[in-house]
């Protein structure tokens, strides 16, 4: 059998990476086309955007801004209210 092949999330947290063949669950960044998990990427969203100001960038060495369209995107527009 053939191993998973996992994605290489670039959230510096990222516990359990998705796996290649579960494309919904995780993105490309769009500025900067790095990969993060959907769950990395919300976790990164609740615990920075206050402190960023709503101006996130990625987590990655490249520091490109994340898009807030890209943010609005994959919150639950409930918590992003709250932020």
């Amino acid at each position: 059998k053939v191993p998973e092949e996992r994605i290489e999330c670039v959230y510096p947290k990222c516990k359990d990476p998705a796996s290649a063949n579960d494309i919904e669950k995780f993105t490309y960044l769009d500025e900067c086309l790095h990969t993060m998990c959907l769950f990395c990427l919300r976790d990164y969203v609740r615990n920075s955007f206050v402190k960023e100001k709503g101006e996130l960038r990625c987590p990655g060495k490249c520091g490109l801004p994340i898009p807030y369209i890209q943010i609005k995107q994959v919150m639950d527009p409930t918590v992003l209210l709250k932020l």
